[in-house]
């Protein structure tokens, strides 16, 4: 979404008629920082499996940070979706996630993480506050180093 519509209505299709309402910017804002926490939860469920059964400690000593990482970023988007929607999000339910073989992980990782940061330059650029809009500049380059250290990893099974 471009900073120049940020101020037009976004249109969405009413199931009961064909005439579109009008959605509010923050409504569209906490619709995508549900998204976010949904995709971090996932993310950390499936960075701890990982620090506990990669084949080596350099490997978990990685996913470990990783996963982290990943709860604190769920932890943040849950502040910023109080803040703006002046109650906690609702209770996401925990992901089943696949079970693949590890080189397939690894490179399956490195397009969700760079898939993630992508996203959640929406949601950046949807944020007036300044502070919260750091944040998650900060979610933004940990998710692009996530998707090096995954990188990195899959090069040592070469």
């Amino acid at each position: 979404m471009y900073k120049d519509n940020r101020d037009k209505p976004i249109k969405k299709a009413n199931v009961e008629n064909d005439i579109p309402e009008p959605v509010t910017p923050d409504s569209r804002l906490l619709t995508l920082i549900l998204m976010a926490i949904e995709d971090e939860t996932a993310e950390a469920i499936k960075y701890k499996t990982l620090s506990e059964s990669a084949p080596d400690q350099h490997a978990r000593d990685i996913f470990r940070q990783i996963y982290l990482d990943e709860s604190r970023h769920k932890r943040l988007f849950e502040r910023i979706y109080t803040s703006i929607a002046g109650s906690p999000p609702p209770e996401i339910p925990i992901p089943q996630l696949p079970i693949l073989e590890y080189s397939e992980q690894l490179r399956i990782n490195v397009l969700d993480e760079l898939g993630e940061a992508r996203f959640y330059r929406d949601i950046f650029l949807l944020l007036e506050n300044l502070d919260y809009a750091k944040l998650v500049d900060t979610i933004i380059n940990d998710e692009q180093n996530h998707a090096v250290l995954n990188n990195y990893l899959s090069i040592g099974l070469l």
